[in-house]
């Protein structure tokens, strides 16, 4: 019997999906984010640069700054991770 258990692969990869490939769909990968919480998977930075890349492609620019501040509040000073984010999603 194959084992699917819900892991940070299969959540982000789902995030990517149903962020980047319609725009329809974006608030999917949303919920996707917030089911990780909810299954006690955390979050990672491919969490959250997949999430503010489909921001981009959607035009969303404003979620996008909201992700970043909830991002900015977790990791507390560590800007160098916030920076790498932004990089990924800027340039």
């Amino acid at each position: 019997m194959l084992d699917l258990s819900l892991d940070d692969i299969i959540f982000n990869s789902m995030i990517y999906i149903c962020g980047s490939k319609s725009g329809s769909r974006w608030q999917r990968s949303v919920e996707f984010a917030q089911r990780m919480n909810l299954a006690s998977v955390k979050q990672d930075l491919f969490t959250y640069n997949t999430l503010l890349n489909s921001y981009e492609i959607l035009g969303r620019w404003p979620d996008g700054v909201q992700l970043l501040v909830q991002l900015q509040q977790q990791l507390g000073h560590d800007f160098r991770q916030l920076l790498i984010s932004c990089y990924f999603v800027f340039f």
